[in-house]
């Protein structure tokens, strides 16, 4: 199983922050999501070269600005997926925190690769 963690500082206060992170229907800001709906607790995201991702929404704290989510559909030979993304206020701004587990491993590479963009996307769009 292949663990990831990516974390980001953001000039903008945590509730900016939330306020797109938190939008858990609205999944543009990573790169390569062309658009997505949120049904219950299924997001579907549509993706580069017509693919399509289902994610279930496991738990989300508003109060603690954070959520879990996994994988349940997906073109990716993917056996197990687990993530979470977080806001806190570090002080001078925000830090996102972005978390993954997965298997099979060798999938490891490119999930980091899908959240350091997306972290970076996130913080480039807010900070403007």
């Amino acid at each position: 199983m292949a663990s990831i963690k990516k974390e980001i500082h953001i000039d903008r206060p945590p509730e900016a922050v939330w306020a797109i992170v938190g939008n858990v229907g609205s999944m543009e800001w990573v790169p390569g999501v062309i658009g997505s709906t949120i049904d219950g607790n299924i997001r579907t995201c549509d993706v580069s070269e017509g693919a399509v991702l289902k994610e279930q929404i496991l738990s989300m704290d508003e109060t603690a600005r954070y959520y879990e989510y996994t994988i349940v559909e997906s073109r990716l030979p993917i056996s197990f997926y687990r993530a979470s993304m977080k806001v806190t206020d570090d002080g001078i701004g925000s830090r996102f925190i972005w978390t993954a587990e997965i298997e099979p491993a060798d999938l490891g590479p490119m999930i980091e690769a899908a959240l350091r963009g997306g972290a970076q996307a996130l913080k480039a769009r807010l900070e403007g």
